[in-house]
């Protein structure tokens, strides 16, 4: 079966479409992909390190990385669920980067600069995201919950 225009044009089928900078894909469960984010995070992240890679400090460039990529890469992450395969994605994103700043591929050797420097892994960094959701979900629901009243 093919949907059509009024006109008769064909209308293509897709797997998954853009909405407010995220991907939603077909599936019978609300799903979300990062796989654009991903690429978004890697283009950021090299176009920062081309620059400043071999100039400036391991601190510098971390705190670029915090400030201008790590958004990129969590866009979103706070209200699509995200399951442990995706998280192992996203934090593989963030491992391959710091194994270059650091120059290192031991995975022990970017946990303990993780800890150094004070990143958080991505599995807690969107789990608080959620958690703020939430919460200020919840604030603002009282709020007009409280208006409400005051109305009437």
């Amino acid at each position: 079966m093919c949907i059509r225009t009024i006109d008769g044009r064909k209308i293509p089928w897709q797997d998954n479409v853009r909405y407010l900078g995220m991907h939603l894909v077909a599936n019978n469960v609300f799903t979300c992909s990062f796989d654009n984010a991903k690429k978004s995070y890697y283009r950021a992240f090299n176009a920062i390190y081309s620059k400043i890679g071999g100039i400036a400090s391991e601190e510098v460039i971390l705190e670029m990385l915090k400030m201008k990529c790590l958004p990129v890469l969590l866009y979103g992450t706070d209200v699509c669920p995200v399951n442990k395969k995706q998280l192992k994605s996203l934090e593989y994103v963030l491992t391959s980067s710091l194994m270059k700043i650091f120059r290192t591929k031991s995975r022990d050797v970017v946990d303990d600069c993780m800890k150094f420097f004070g990143l958080s892994s991505i599995e807690h960094v969107v789990l608080k995201r959620k958690i703020v959701l939430n919460v200020n979900a919840t604030i603002s629901a009282n709020i007009m919950w409280f208006a409400a009243l005051c109305i009437l």
